[in-house]
């Protein structure tokens, strides 16, 4: 503001002008400046403040989401199966065979005994043990490797007629490059925002069926509280609609030797499961162990016996539960450790 003065001293008066703002320092204009851009009528203000609070919001949602591996998520399941079936890598290790394997055999747990392997599990959902199967396991291998293994859950349904028809393999194998892209690259990004109910915050389940998605083609999994009887009936009728087809036991062999010239070696198991899924089958498939295990070593596979089978414990009569696969992976990986 100005002031007017008056030179009292002198006889003439003289009017002098002050210009107080001549006064204010630098930094509080400059604070001034600033809050004027912050000014919260601008339009672009509060669109900026809403995307800060929208992406905080986010942020704390997603930390402490109470999404837990009881909570299915197609999400997750259609890029495990793509990155498994459609990925880049070659490994070292290879295990083939259907659900007993794929949730049976820890990659992680195999890679833990042998440090210097990389491993993938290539199991799928009544997979079998066949000709295309094998055809497709030959290009993720690696032949640069000093080391190279295959190895297969032989389960009785894999040796059937059924089994070969590789239903679930096929699916995920003839997906079409827009699904591929989408299902390995997009969904990652998109699991966070599936939807979640507001009670999961509250209440986690402590029932239910487990399933975790490993990169290495593990599913791990576990039902609480088990059910020893669950997967009985709909084997039972699975089985007598089927029966062990010769083709699939020609290919094995034929596979065995086309992997020994590569320097490839081939060992075979049968995945375990409970005492009476084994009687099941053996009866109703008329599976004989011993005279498949037989075969496959005299034509220069090797068989892996696996002792104490009731130590491994499933949670429906059929799969092993995560406790049981890690063990057995363990036990496997010492078994053709050099």
């Amino acid at each position: 503001y100005k002031e007017n003065l008056s030179n009292k001293s002198n006889s003439r008066h003289r009017n002098c002008t002050i210009d107080y703002s001549l006064f204010i320092l630098p930094r509080y204009r400059t604070r001034i400046y600033i809050f004027s851009i912050l000014n919260m009528n601008s339009i672009y203000t509060k669109i900026s403040i809403t995307l800060i609070a929208t992406v905080l919001f986010s942020i704390i949602v997603i930390s402490f989401s109470p999404k837990s591996n009881f909570t299915y998520s197609k999400l997750k399941n259609d890029w495990f199966w793509t990155n498994k079936t459609h990925g880049n890598k070659t490994f070292s290790i290879i295990f083939l065979g259907d659900s007993r394997t794929y949730r049976g055999i820890s990659t992680e747990a195999i890679e833990q005994i042998l440090p210097s392997h990389n491993s993938l599990n290539l199991g799928y959902s009544s997979g079998s043990l066949s000709q295309e199967i094998f055809r497709f396991a030959s290009k993720k291998i690696d032949l640069n490797a000093p080391e190279k293994f295959i190895i297969l859950g032989v389960s009785p349904f894999s040796l059937t007629e059924e089994a070969r028809k590789n239903e679930h393999f096929l699916q995920e194998k003839n997906r079409t490059i827009g699904e591929i892209i989408e299902r390995k690259y997009l969904n990652p990004l998109l699991y966070f925002f599936e939807p979640i109910k507001i009670t999961d915050y509250f209440n986690k389940p402590t029932e239910g069926y487990f399933q975790k998605y490993h990169k290495g083609g593990w599913v791990e999994s576990n039902k609480i509280p088990s059910n020893l009887e669950e997967a009985i009936t709909p084997y039972k009728k699975a089985l007598n609609a089927t029966k062990i087809s010769s083709k699939s036991i020609l290919d094995i062999l034929n596979f065995i030797g086309e992997m020994e010239k590569l320097n490839i070696k081939v060992y075979a198991y049968r995945p375990p499961s409970s005492k009476k899924m084994e009687a099941l089958e053996n009866e109703l498939l008329n599976f004989d162990e011993n005279k498949i295990k037989q075969t496959i070593e005299n034509n220069g596979g090797k068989w892996i016996n696996i002792p104490q089978k009731e130590k491994y414990k499933s949670y429906d009569g059929s799969h092993l539960n995560y406790q049981s696969a890690i063990e057995l992976s363990k036990f496997i990986a010492i078994k053709v450790k050099p």
